[in-house]
Formats: structure tokens, sequence, C-alpha cells
């Protein structure tokens, strides 16, 4: 009888203890991630971006100002992001997301990331927006008109703070 209760004991204290091991490492990586709001737009974010969507649905436009996002897909939608707040996550070793959000409206909320990528033989900067699903690659934007929808790689996802 003692020596169940001994082993019980044991048993308990041991999963206690590792448990709490487990926290102190979460904590550790929760603390590496770093947020902060920002006053105005990243300069290399703003001005106005195009992604083409198709024959059908036309050209989706961003225009990201200092202190505003507005989007629109063709003549028929248009949307702005009223009282804006930026929240810019970063991580050592991962690309910086900037999150641009609503103060009026929580629900609404856009995230986009820089990067440089290769397009029609020229380096460009353009923007990306993560997908919530892992396994679908991230919607490019360019600073050009264009008639083909770019994507940037799938292993980009894995370099995001977010």
């Amino acid at each position: 009888m003692m020596k169940k209760f001994l082993i019980s004991f044991v048993i308990v204290l041991a999963t206690l203890i590792g448990g709490s091991a487990l926290n102190v490492g979460t904590t550790t990586a929760q603390a590496a991630m770093k947020q902060r709001t920002v006053k105005v737009a990243p300069k290399k974010m703003r001005g106005t971006w195009y992604n083409y969507l198709g024959k059908k649905a036309g050209m989706y436009k961003l225009v990201i100002k200092k202190h505003r996002f507005t989007s629109s897909m063709g003549n028929q939608y248009k949307y702005t992001l009223p009282s804006l707040t930026i929240t810019k996550w970063s991580q050592k070793g991962k690309r910086s997301t900037y999150n641009f959000n609503s103060k009026t409206h929580p629900g609404d909320t856009a995230s986009y990331f820089t990067m440089t990528m290769k397009i029609r033989g020229k380096k460009r900067t353009v923007i990306a927006s993560p997908q919530q699903d892992a396994s679908l690659k991230p919607i490019v934007f360019t600073h050009f008109k264009t008639k083909h929808q770019y994507f940037a790689p799938l292993s980009i996802q894995k370099h995001l703070a977010f």
C-alpha cells in the first residue's frame, strides 16, 4: 500500500515538474516575439499595389498611405479601414509582419509583409499577404498593373513573424 502511494506521489511530482518546465519553454518562445504599435505605415509599404484576380474579377487594388488603408476590387467594391492602428510583429531571424487594424471595427484587419521578388527579369519590392492555411502560397501585390497573378514561395510562410 505504501509502495503504491510512493509511486503515485513520484508520478504526480514528475508531472508537475515536467509541466512547469514546459511552461518555461513556452514563455521563452513567446517572449522572443515582439509586438509594437507603429504610428504610420512604413515607407516601403506605402503606395498603390495591384493583384490580378482573373478576367471576370479584374484587378484588386490596395492604397496604403501614412494613416489610411483602402482596398478596392474593380469598380464594384471599395473599402477604407477607419481609425487605423498599425501593429508590427517581429522576431529575430524572421520577416516583420504588419497588421492594419480598424479601431472602430475590431474585426476589420489586413496583414502584409514586404519582400523582394524577381518579376520579368528584374528584382522588385513587393508586398504579400500571408494565408491562414499553411498549404496556400502568400498572394503578392506589385506596384504595376499586370495580367498575371503572382504568389510568393510557400517556404516564405515559415519565415514570418506572426
